[in-house]
């Protein structure tokens, strides 16, 4: 933790120049990043600078509508524990205010939406620093741009038909998708795996124009489930520009999903008519998908009847499958960025000069780059 004093001798004319290209919005994003409120942070500042600040000064701040002295402006660097630069316009990214896509919109907070949609935020920033100094792969996914408002079935056999093409233009195989994050990274996508105060915070992306990220945030320790997330995520960087928040379209990127992983063609004549359990746990574990996939999947392309699904479904819940199902492995890991900062590294790049040209708060630094020690 910084010192709460101020360093008499501090640099009075850099701080200067900072204060010249203070940006407002930067202090909000830092400070939904530590999760106060303006009046908490006002105090925090106060009592680091020994001076009396208030809410509304804060909130002056970041409107815009003032410029804080060059003291006040170190107390609320120290406040928040960040860099002074990170609160100047040489810290905004130019996609800051692209949207996106939670599949757990409602269940989860503004406040943390908030603070995770900042975190990728920082990942995009790390791999375009890594980009500059080793190189990443180029994005390189098909644009195909589908109606999520449509009647359903006509939504599910866009998707369905969006799936297969996508399956065509990254030249996976027939059969089963090996490695669903690897693919993507593959094709320009940034992966990352991201702790979160609020466990319903779920997989999300940014499609970002150069490097798209992808967020996997929740079940984690589901092999199965992580794979689902990663396709679903896919679906909305290919199919949907401006549908964030949209129920239609997290629907739709479930279907999408379920065809990425389970073409039609390839699963159909696999998929049992009646739960048959030893068989779908064997499917789990060719296809990587979970046996509730599996059903679904059976019930959409009507080999399994509705009834079937439901009585299937009701054995899974008395088995307490629902949560917790048999035939689990260890989930795929995100190497994209591990790999371009061992090789910047060998380069003479160090943790801190990455952190410093990302302008990724310290404090932070080591939730979005948990690979630095790997």
């Amino acid at each position: 933790m910084p010192s709460t004093d101020l360093p008499p001798t501090a640099d009075l004319a850099r701080l200067e120049q900072l204060r010249k290209a203070f940006d407002g919005d930067q202090l909000r994003v830092a400070r939904e990043l530590k999760r106060m409120t303006q009046a908490a942070l006002a105090r925090a500042a106060g009592e680091a600078g020994r001076a009396k600040l208030t809410a509304a000064a804060v909130s002056q701040f970041e409107l815009g509508l003032a410029v804080p002295t060059t003291m006040t402006l170190a107390a609320l660097a120290t406040a928040l524990e960040v860099d002074a630069e990170f609160l100047t316009t040489a810290a905004v990214d130019a996609e800051a205010e692209l949207p996106a896509f939670f599949r757990s919109l409602r269940a989860t907070s503004a406040q943390e939406r908030k603070r995770a949609r900042h975190q990728v935020q920082f990942v995009h920033r790390l791999a375009q620093v890594l980009n500059d100094i080793v190189g990443l792969p180029a994005r390189s996914l098909p644009c195909i741009p589908t109606d999520p408002y449509a009647e359903p079935r006509e939504r599910a056999a866009a998707a369905e038909d969006a799936a297969a093409k996508v399956r065509k233009m990254l030249k996976l195989e027939r059969g089963p998708v090996l490695d669903v994050i690897g693919c993507l990274e593959a094709h320009g996508v940034v992966c990352a795996r991201l702790e979160f105060q609020e466990a319903k915070v779920d997989a999300f992306s940014v499609n970002f124009s150069d490097h798209p990220v992808a967020v996997l945030a929740t079940d984690k320790a589901k092999w199965d489930r992580s794979r689902f997330d990663a396709a679903h995520e896919l679906a909305h960087l290919v199919m949907h520009e401006d549908a964030a928040g949209v129920a239609e379209a997290e629907k739709q990127a479930d279907e999408f999903a379920a065809a990425f992983l389970m073409p039609a063609s390839d699963i159909r004549a696999e998929l049992p008519a009646s739960a048959d359990w030893r068989h779908l746990k064997a499917l789990k574990a060719e296809w990587g998908v979970s046996i509730a996939a599996l059903l679904r999947r059976a019930k959409t392309l009507e080999v399994m009847s509705d009834g079937a699904y439901v009585s299937a479904t009701k054995v899974m819940s008395a088995r307490g499958w629902r949560r917790h199902e048999p035939v689990n492995r260890h989930p795929e890991v995100p190497t994209l960025l591990r790999a371009a900062f061992h090789k910047a590294q060998r380069q003479g790049t160090t943790a801190e000069n990455l952190r410093r040209q990302a302008m990724i708060p310290q404090s932070l630094f080591d939730e979005i780059c948990p690979f630095i020690d790997a």
